[in-house]
């Protein structure tokens, strides 16, 4: 099909359209009228034509055309038998033009052939009932149609509607008596609303956004009502707002936004207050002044409310009104109301389930992704950053922050902030140290909560945090930590499903926070000794290696110890290996007390020990090795240290070791504790 050629304004056409009159009187005589007044105005080379179509019955009624030698009796049979253009119009409810019916597929039906017809545009004649006809102008060589034709077609189609339409209630009228006539009144009253009712339904059955569905909804009652004004809101009760504001009617542009305070002050407050819908046909003294002001001064008539409850939950309120002076809503009108709320409120609930169902995938994504990347850090810090940040897009929160502490000495070992703020809160005090204690999460509104200590309070105060929510980081039964989220003052409070979530993320965390600690575990095993706790060598090893590479380097000095059990043989042949155990025990404890924290002491192997000491020269090592020997007091054994110090011509640790160790033999040939 092609589209409309841009529009050429026609003032001569326009003035005709203006004061064109179409009587309705015999809806023969009518379809005549409109097919000559389209065939005048729009230069059709063969003529135009009408044909009429009954949408309850949905059959073709009439016929009337311009085209010479097309009587209206074969169009309407020809049109009854194929359908063709013509239905696939009334179906769309949309134009449809064609500039060369010999090129375009699908156009090649008996009439066309029959009668020459190598261009038409046709479009449909519509009412609130649905489509009456199909208005075309046909042309006997291909021909462009611009958007002014067709706009003036689309408007000689509405005026032909109104006039089929009055055509129709006179003819009906005429053959009826008065009481018949209310009568049929009601009937189509009541078809009008139940033709409303059945379009806002099927309508509402394809998936739109909110918003989209309680437009139909509003727009089906405007339509079905004779509605000045139709207003339809969802509402937060908890936040007190209002979410989402449709209007509708023919006064829907005077309607302002509204406020959560405006509806609870009037009687949609009332109404939601008692569960029950209002018919009220003046100011109501169930309404405050201001809003009954407001009511006379917007001209507010009969208005019927119906608030939307599901189940126990509050999904809207849905207000339609008249203008003062108007009737007041009938009992089916009220009905119609009713059953349109019932569709919006179904509707609000589609959606809301929809929602969740995203929202739960959503969560369950990020939970995998969360318990994918924890399983992958051996870093607690980066381990907490991670937690913080998966809280804050999973709640979502505005912050979070997360510990990892030590309950037996009430210290914080990591921590972790993400979000709008950088410091942190005191774990062991107010409701995190409230949580920590116990083993469920809290939930709080705001820094006002009783649970608060005052320091506590006024870091969040200052903090600017509003609704919390705590969650204990536990792993069979020990505390491990606590994770935060927190909205800013003002904004949305968490609930048992944010506890929930925040439940399944502390969860995974335990589990990978037991396992980065055995890891840890694993590794200090690997690199201590297991009788002494001092690392072992392979640990020394890589120790002394950084030692010496940092030392040379920067030219800074660096010693080493090499310290032997003398006579350690004997003892595990006199007193046995057990106390040959505790032996090595105390020299260990004589080696780590008398060096440096800076220093790395280890054993190196069977009853030996290596002590490293950066930035000490000769003298100071000597001293280092005296102190050991002094703080040595197990009277069944003595030592023998040998020192070295790193020389620039060192290539590696190993030759400044070696040096240490051929002086410790040295210190042996002599009497015991001796430094050499």
């Amino acid at each position: 099909m092609n589209q409309p050629q841009p529009r050429v304004r026609d003032p001569g056409r326009l003035m005709a359209l203006a004061s064109l009159e179409l009587v309705p009187g015999d809806p023969q005589r009518l379809l005549d009228q409109i097919a000559g007044v389209a065939t005048a105005l729009l230069s059709a080379t063969l003529g135009a034509s009408v044909i009429t179509w009954n949408p309850q019955t949905e059959e073709y009624v009439t016929a009337a055309s311009t085209v010479p030698g097309q009587e209206r009796r074969a169009v309407a049979t020809s049109v009854r038998r194929t359908g063709g253009m013509t239905r696939a119009i009334i179906d769309s409810r949309r134009p449809m033009i064609v500039t060369d019916t010999t090129t375009s597929e699908g156009n090649n039906g008996r009439l066309i052939d029959e009668y020459g017809i190598r261009a038409f545009a046709g479009v449909p004649i519509m009412s609130e009932e649905g489509v009456l006809g199909v208005l075309y102008v046909l042309d006997s060589e291909p021909r462009e149609y611009d958007a002014g034709e067709l706009a003036f077609m689309e408007t000689l189609a509405s005026r032909a509607a109104s006039a089929m339409g009055t055509a129709a209630y006179i003819q009906e009228l005429e053959s009826t008596s008065t009481e018949h006539r209310d009568t049929v009144f009601r009937a189509r009253d009541d078809r009008k609303r139940a033709d409303a009712v059945a379009r806002v339904a099927n309508a509402l059955m394809t998936v739109h956004e909110p918003e989209e569905d309680l437009r139909v909804v509003a727009d089906g009652i405007g339509q079905a009502l004779r509605a000045d004004r139709v207003i339809l809101v969802t509402v937060d009760m908890i936040q007190r707002k209002v979410l989402h504001q449709v209007v509708g009617g023919r006064e829907a542009h005077q309607i302002g936004p509204l406020s959560y305070e405006q509806l609870m002050d009037g009687l949609t407050g009332w109404a939601i207050g008692n569960r029950v819908g209002v018919t009220s046909n003046e100011p109501d003294t169930r309404e405050s002044e201001a809003t009954r002001q407001t009511r006379v001064d917007e001209g507010s008539g009969p208005m019927v409310i119906v608030p939307m409850f599901f189940t126990d939950r509050l999904a809207g309120t849905l207000t339609v009104i008249r203008g003062v002076g108007k009737p007041p809503f009938s009992q089916p009108e009220s009905a119609t109301i009713e059953v349109m709320a019932s569709q919006a409120k179904l509707a609000l609930e589609r959606h809301r389930l929809m929602a969740i169902t995203r929202q739960s995938l959503e969560e369950t994504e990020s939970l995998l992704e969360t318990a994918v990347n924890l399983m992958t850090i051996t870093d607690p810090a980066v381990m907490l950053k991670s937690i913080v940040e998966a809280t804050t897009a999973a709640l979502p929160a505005d912050m979070a922050e997360a510990h990892l502490v030590d309950a037996a000495t009430q210290s914080v070992h990591h921590s972790a902030v993400g979000g709008y703020t950088d410091s942190f809160s005191d774990p062991w005090d107010g409701l995190l140290g409230a949580a920590l204690r116990g083993s469920e999460g809290v939930l709080s509104s705001s820094p006002d909560d009783p649970g608060e200590s005052d320091p506590s309070r006024a870091a969040r105060v200052e903090r600017g945090i509003g609704p919390m929510a705590v969650m204990p980081i536990r792993a069979r039964g020990q505390v491990l930590g606590v994770l935060l989220a927190g909205n800013k003052e003002g904004g949305a409070p968490f609930d048992d499903h944010d506890l929930d979530l925040m439940a399944a993320l502390v969860s995974m965390a335990s589990a990978a926070i037991t396992n980065v600690r055995l890891l840890a575990e694993n590794q200090r095993l690997a690199q201590s000794d297991s009788l002494t706790g001092l690392p072992n060598r392979r640990q020394l090893e890589e120790l002394s290696s950084r030692l010496f590479s940092s030392s040379m380097r920067y030219g800074h000095p660096l010693a080493a110890l090499v310290i032997d059990v003398d006579d350690f043989k004997s003892v595990n042949d006199t007193f046995g290996h057990i106390t040959g155990d505790e032996v090595l025990k105390n020299v260990a404890e004589a080696c780590s007390t008398g060096v440096r924290d800076a220093d790395v002491v280890g054993r190196w192997g069977g009853d030996e020990f290596l002590a490293l000491l950066p930035e000490t020269d000769d003298e100071g090592a000597r001293t280092t090795a005296a102190r050991v020997i002094e703080l040595q007091r197990d009277p069944r054994v003595t030592l023998s240290i040998g020192v070295a110090t790193m020389r620039l011509d060192d290539t590696d640790v190993n030759q400044m070791i070696d040096r240490a160790d051929t002086a410790m033999y040295a210190a042996k040939s002599g009497s015991g504790d001796r430094i050499v």
